[in-house]
């Protein structure tokens, strides 16, 4: 994360988080960012996109040098964007500095851009470890994904939980599913197999935890499991 984002300071419920616009007469009011930055937001979606981890690639129905060599229980991933600039600053602004109501925002924009045109029989959230849960208050996929269930009628279940593990963050594929063996189980209360389920989560980085969680539900049973995420770093 860049020092400015650090340096910035610390904007209240009437001013966009990107712009520091008033949001008081803004025609999207009850969003933390102005109509504006919104519009700017959606130009930032790119549109040539790796068919199984979605990051930007330039050939047109292409797939990336890393895919064409993997061999993931997912199916694919679509990342709404690239791990940079606005979305990079809201992502921060949410999971670090606690602002809640941009859940509404990224719950919006996933729906528009993928879930109102690719509607799954079941979401599942990525769990969050219960470390994490206590530190912000709240699971930060989980929050994204009851809104959609709420606001946008998508069907949720949260069948899997999450133990904690050590960082991440300088580990590779391989490292971060090491990582993570063992740490990701599924619930009881999940239902029957469903034939088109999609995981949330916030960023698609290596791809382990989508990886760890999709190796999860195909032992449970489920098939044809897919990814759907803000960004991709």
């Amino acid at each position: 994360m860049k020092l400015s984002s650090f340096l910035m300071p610390a904007f209240t419920a009437d001013r966009c988080l990107l712009c520091t616009a008033s949001l008081s007469s803004d025609p999207r009011r009850g969003f933390p960012v102005c109509s504006s930055c919104f519009k700017a937001l959606t130009n930032d979606i790119p549109e040539n996109r790796c068919s199984v981890c979605s990051i930007p690639v330039t050939s047109e129905n292409g797939t990336c040098m890393r895919c064409r060599t993997a061999n993931y229980t997912f199916t694919s991933n679509f990342s709404l964007f690239t791990y940079r600039g606005r979305i990079k600053e809201l992502i921060f602004q949410y999971k670090f500095r606690y602002t809640k109501s941009l859940a509404v925002l990224f719950a919006e924009l996933l729906y528009l851009h993928y879930l109102k045109s690719n509607r799954p029989e079941l979401i599942i959230p990525v769990p969050s470890t219960l470390s994490n849960v206590r530190r912000r208050g709240w699971d930060h996929v989980g929050e994204i994904a009851k809104i959609l269930e709420r606001r946008y009628s998508q069907p949720v279940k949260n069948c899997l939980k999450r133990k904690g593990s050590g960082s991440q963050k300088k580990l590779g594929f391989e490292g971060r599913l090491t990582n993570l063996n063992g740490k990701i189980s599924i619930r009881r209360e999940c239902p029957e197999t469903e034939s088109s389920v999609l995981l949330l989560d916030d960023v698609f980085t290596t791809g382990a935890t989508i990886e760890q969680c999709a190796k999860v539900l195909a032992s449970a049973g489920y098939s044809n499991i897919k990814a759907l995420t803000l960004a991709i770093d």
